[in-house]
Parts: structure tokens; C-alpha cells; sequence
């Protein structure tokens, strides 16, 4: 027999049919000489019957089938955590450089981000990939290969830091690092403040206080190689990650020397010979990476090359702890609450911009300003 499943519309045919099979039915278990015709009205009545989506036969399997393994749901992929860019004023909205704020914080990929630096990460809106502090970078000591010169190998002048300009009794001790590390075939170059003042004046920032030096070679083996050519000599100090060569020469910034440069972690691309070029600090020769300035954007954020002379404005969300650089954003704050183009450009005429780098310049600023405006306070460092 069949089973007639009705839903919607009941079929007065349908209905008749089934009721006329049964009563058959009960009607042969007394009667086996009609049994053959029922049979074959049974077959009949069935392809009449209308199958539709509101009227369904559903076949009664003559034979049981193997029980099914149950199907592995498939794994819920977590979400990742993306960057909401806040709900700023009305005035802030309608400026130029709004959408172009918008379109890089919403690229920003936190994946490579840890939950304690997720905030500040999105704050630096300007470089898709988070920041990382020494405790979150890769031992490169583990895996760690030098790099070797290419065959008839030149290094040639940078397209930056060419400027003559004259020595001083620090540049002249420090000439003894260059020499060195250039003896050994070191890949290395300037990183942080020091890389700053190489592309903006060719020479060192003085309110920096110290030199960093990215150089590939780990610190214990470039610690060896350093004995007996520098005075006075080196030492060697810290852990993990974070242990360096240091070097101090009396009257002059000491050179921190790095094993990791993070900003080259963060733009995801570890630099080899092919990279360097010379550059001059002080009138001293020394190597430094091609891509300085687009380094300096990665780390410092647009407004790097700006000369306000104000540190921490890489740490967005922690520039309000530095009385120094809050002034400074006042300086070139104009009557509308904003700091504009105008105040920028005049801080150092010498120093020029594209369109396009004012548009960054004014979104990093005045975003800075807003959030120390709104009083957002930061526990977390930089």
C-alpha cells in the first residue's frame, strides 16, 4: 500500500481513492477471487493521483537501508576582529581628508594584533598591520642566516641624506661602528629616530638622545666581532628579544644596537643587501635602508616628515600624557578647532608636500587632536 500525505488543498479525488482501496482491501482478506483485480486497480489509482508540492506520495521502502554515519557540521570560523572607526562630530565628518581616514582604518588587519594593543593598533590607522613591541616579535636567533653580498656588489647613494653637513667630535667616534660593521659585510642601517634624521637633515637629532642601529648579525656573535675595535669597547646587556650590543662614548648619545627592527616586521618584508644604499650622517658614510621615507611613514604615522619636533604622535591614544606635543598641536590650531593646512606649511617653509601627503598629514593630526580633545584615556603603552 501507499501512504497519501494531504497538505493544502485536500483532493476529493485523492481522498475517494484511498478510502475505496482500503475498503477493498478489508474486502478481499474474505474474498481471494477479486484479489488480482484490486491489484491492478491499486497500480492504476496511483499514477492518477496528482504529485505536487502541496500533495505527495511518499513510497513505503520495501527493504530497510543502512544506517547513514552522521555528516561532520562544518567548523565555525571565529570572527576576526576588525577596526569601527568612532562616532566623530559632524565638522569632522565633512572634512576632506574624512574618506580617506575611513577607507585605511577599515583595512587595518588586526590578526597579527594582541588584544592588549588592539585599540592603539586601529588608532595608527595609516599601515594595515598592527605594531608589534619587542615581547611580540619572533626570536630571529632560532632560524637566523647571514646575508651574503651579491657578486660585484656597489652600494649605491640613497636618494636621501646627501647633505654635507659637518662632522662633530660624535660623528667622528661613531665612524669607528661604521668602519667595523662594514668590515665584516654587516648588513645594517639606522632605525627609529636615527633613520628620522638621516632623511630629514642628514645628521643626528639632537633632542633623540640616543642612535639605534638595526644590524643582522645576532648580539653575542657581533659582540665578538666588535672586541677590540671600538674605545670604548662595547657591552652586551638585556634578554630575549630585547638583548642588545650598547655602546657609549663618553660626551656622546649611546648606540643601541637591535637584532629586530619592527618596522620591517610590520611592513613584512626583511631587508637584504639589495635594499641599502649610502646615506651621510654628519658627513660620515654609512648604510641605510632604500625605503626610509615610506619606513618613517609606517612608524612614526604621515605627519613624520612635519618639523614639530614632538615625539609620541605614532602612539595616538597616548599623546595626551605629553604636555610638549599637546602645545605643539595647538600651535597650528586654527579658529575652527582644527589644525590646518595653512599653520602646517608655515612651520618651516623649506619644507614641501604633496596633496596628497597634506591629506594624511591633516587626518593624523587632527585625529590626534580629537582624541585628546574627548579626553580618551589610554591605560596601555606604546
Amino acid at each position: 500500500m501507499s501512504k497519501i500525505v494531504l497538505g493544502g488543498k485536500k483532493s476529493l479525488f485523492a481522498l475517494c481513492s484511498a478510502i475505496t482501496l482500503l475498503l477493498c482491501w478489508l474486502y478481499t482478506q474474505k474474498h481471494e477471487d477479486i484479489k488480482t483485480y484490486i491489484q491492478t486497480y491499486t497500480v492504476q489509482t496511483q499514477n492518477l493521483i496528482p504529485q505536487t508540492l502541496d500533495q505527495t506520495i511518499i513510497q513505503e521502502p520495501t527493504t530497510r537501508r543502512p544506517p547513514q554515519k552522521p555528516t561532520k557540521r562544518p567548523q565555525s570560523t571565529k570572527r576576526q576582529p576588525v577596526c569601527t572607526v568612532p562616532k566623530w562630530s559632524r565638522l569632522i565628518q565633512e572634512q576632506a581628508w574624512y574618506p580617506l581616514y575611513v577607507r585605511y582604518t577599515n583595512r587595518v588587519n588586526l590578526t597579527g594584533s594582541s588584544p592588549a594593543r588592539r585599540q592603539l593598533n586601529c588608532a595608527r590607522w595609516w599601515h594595515s598591520t598592527p605594531q608589534r613591541v619587542y615581547t611580540e616579535l619572533p626570536d630571529r636567533g632560532l632560524n637566523w642566516k647571514p646575508q651574503l653580498k651579491p657578486a660585484n656588489y656597489v652600494r649605491q647613494n640613497c636618494s636621501f641624506g646627501q647633505a654635507k653637513v659637518p662632522k662633530t667630535k660624535c660623528s667622528k667616534a661613531y665612524e669607528q661602528l661604521w668602519k667595523r660593521l662594514d668590515a665584516i659585510n654587516a648588513l645594517y642601517y639606522p632605525r627609529d629616530g636615527t633613520e628620522l634624521g638621516a632623511v630629514r637633515k642628514s645628521g643626528y637629532i639632537s633632542s633623540d638622545g640616543d642612535m639605534d642601529i638595526f644590524v643582522d648579525v645576532p648580539q653575542e656573535k657581533l659582540h665578538e666581532q666588535l672586541k677590540g675595535h671600538l674605545t670604548p669597547p662595547a657591552h652586551l646587556s638585556g634578554k630575549g628579544v630585547g638583548r642588545g650590543v650598547h655602546w657609549k662614548v663618553q660626551g656622546c648619545p649611546i648606540v643601541h644596537i637591535h637584532f629586530s627592527d619592527w618596522t620591517g616586521v610590520e611592513r613584512g618584508r626583511p631587508a637584504t643587501h639589495e635594499d641599502i644604499c649610502t646615506c651621510y650622517m654628519n658627513s660620515s658614510p654609512i648604510s641605510c635602508h632604500k625605503e626610509a621615507p615610506s619606513r618613517l611613514f609606517t612608524e612614526y604615522g604621515p605627519s613624520w616628515k612635519v618639523p614639530l619636533h614632538s615625539k609620541h604622535l605614532d602612539c595616538v591614544l597616548d599623546v595626551y600624557k605629553y604636555k610638549g606635543s599637546v602645545k605643539k598641536l595647538q600651535s597650528i590650531t586654527g579658529k575652527s578647532g582644527l589644525i590646518e593646512e595653512e599653520l602646517i606649511r608655515g612651520l618651516d617653509k623649506t619644507v614641501s608636500y604633496t596633496a596628497e601627503e597634506m591629506m594624511f598629514i591633516l587626518a593624523h593630526l587632527n585625529i590626534i587632536k580629537q582624541y585628546i580633545d574627548m579626553g580618551v584615556k589610554y591605560s596601555g603603552g606604546c
